[in-house]
């Protein structure tokens, strides 16, 4: 007798139906949720009872040979002592034919081969539209994931799909998939740094596609300002919907909104407009990287600068016209006082001057105040490019006859030589009330020297020396590069 008929409580007789009987009896107490390893044993049980039968029923069948002599002897048995024939009375009794196997009914499965790839995608198809607390019920109740034989090979093909898809997948259920297939045991052979980031990926394409804001909402108030639904609705459309260049110059007009972009690109953890996670835009994107980055000159940037000026001009403009419809252009003015059109004229062409200029000025600056390890590139141009500004101011001032362009020139200068020591050298200044005696008579005094043009690039080439000497040799003198090194 079987072992498996024994393991299932039967007799030796037992058919096909008596077996599916008990597993099914069985297969009340035994869950594969509950009782994995039993009900392993118990499907083994039933597949060998399902296997025994067959056989047992192959082997009682009558094999040819046998059949034939049974015929011969019957025949043989029916012709009389003369030759004469008399008809056959006895049946054949000597042959065990086994009934026919009766047709399957259509509510008789039998377990099929398990298609690996295709029903690996079937699970990744409900880890996508299933709510995290519907897919692990869903993973249970999977005849597939019953075996203990077939389960690891699902899911390494799952993760192989996880891995190489753009599917979008909530977090939770990510973490429903890792402990069902043990991705998060030390000993399963996946690694752990392999699993977050593809997590995270897929996380983040579901917060971007999802219906309901809640979880977007929470990320984007981590440690910061509030954010409520609908300006996490309209951060993600900013980068996702394709726009025009000059409907994003736009948006970055308002005033936080650069800084909060910035943030938004941080928690979601994108950096390069490349490979830039679907549903977004590449273009939106790379626009709002350039207009957030903080120490790099670009043209997103610079256009923002102009648009921001050209707005600022306008407004003044149009607050000298409403000056000038309630003046009366009557009224004599006194000699020397520029008219308001002129003003308006003069004032706009200001604005938009400087507004272009300050992100050059201000990219100008932080190259000068770079620091001087590593030594970059153009340390020699960067050094010597006060000491060349001050003798052009001289050459203004001497040269050309032109002492006020050149005064300006140089007290550009000494302020530019000013801040690159101050920032290089670190200074640390504690304030005290007496220093502003102090103070007032030196700032008088400077002011009054400073008229002369001479004397600001005098003290611009003595501030240059200073830092020259405490800070280029200090980086750039071959034998401590080396102990560096």
């Amino acid at each position: 007798m079987s072992w498996a008929m024994e393991w299932l409580g039967l007799e030796p007789d037992a058919d096909e139906r008596a077996i599916k009987r008990a597993y099914a009896k069985r297969l009340k107490h035994t869950r594969p949720d509950e009782d994995a390893a039993g009900f392993q044993q118990l499907h083994e049980a039933y597949q060998a009872a399902l296997a025994w039968v067959q056989a047992r029923a192959e082997e009682d069948a009558p094999s040819a040979d046998d059949v034939m002599e049974a015929v011969e002897t019957v025949t043989a048995e029916a012709v009389a002592p003369h030759g004469t024939v008399r008809p056959v009375e006895r049946r054949v009794t000597s042959v065990n034919v086994p009934p026919a196997r009766p047709a399957m009914r259509q509510t008789e499965v039998i377990d099929p081969a398990v298609d690996v790839p295709a029903f690996a995608q079937r699970v990744v198809t409900a880890a996508s539209d299933a709510a995290p607390a519907e897919l692990e019920h869903w993973l249970q109740q999977q005849p597939e994931l019953w075996s203990l034989r077939d389960k690891p090979q699902i899911g390494a093909d799952v993760l192989h799909l996880l891995l190489n898809t753009d599917a979008a997948i909530h977090a939770r259920n990510f973490n429903q998939l890792s402990a069902f297939f043990s991705w998060n045991v030390l000993d399963g052979g996946v690694d752990p740094d392999v699993a977050s980031a593809c997590r995270w990926r897929l996380h983040r394409r579901w917060l971007l596609q999802a219906q309901d804001p809640t979880d977007l909402t929470t990320l984007l108030s981590h440690e910061g300002p509030a954010v409520t639904p609908t300006e996490a609705r309209a951060r993600v459309e900013r980068l996702t919907q394709p726009r025009s260049r000059l409907r994003c110059l736009f948006d970055a007009l308002l005033p936080g909104r650069v800084d909060a972009m910035r943030r938004t690109l941080e928690l979601l953890d994108v950096q390069d407009a490349a490979q830039t996670p679907s549903p977004m835009q590449p273009a939106q994107v790379g626009f709002w990287l350039a207009v957030a980055h903080r120490n790099q000159i670009n043209a997103p940037k610079l256009q923002l600068a102009l648009l921001r000026s050209l707005l600022c001009a306008l407004g003044w403009v149009a607050l000298l016209g409403a000056i000038g419809l309630v003046d009366d252009p009557t009224r004599r003015r006194s000699g020397g006082v520029a008219s308001i059109n002129e003003v308006a004229l003069f004032g706009s062409a200001a604005i938009l001057l400087f507004g272009s200029l300050l992100l050059p000025v201000i990219a100008f600056i932080q190259w000068q105040v770079g620091a001087e390890h590593p030594r970059p590139r153009s340390w020699i141009a960067r050094l010597l490019f006060i000491p060349v500004l001050a003798i052009g101011a001289l050459l203004i001032i001497h040269m050309a006859d032109a002492r006020m362009l050149g005064s300006v020139l140089a007290w550009g200068t000494m302020a530019l030589a000013g801040i690159r020591l101050w920032v290089r050298g670190q200074f640390a200044v504690s304030f005290s009330p007496w220093m502003i005696f102090v103070a007032i008579p030196v700032v008088k005094l400077g002011a009054a020297a400073l008229m002369v043009g001479e004397v600001a690039v005098a003290i611009a080439l003595v501030l240059w020396v200073v830092d020259a000497v405490n800070q280029v040799p200090l980086a750039n003198a071959p034998g401590r590069a080396r102990k560096r090194g």
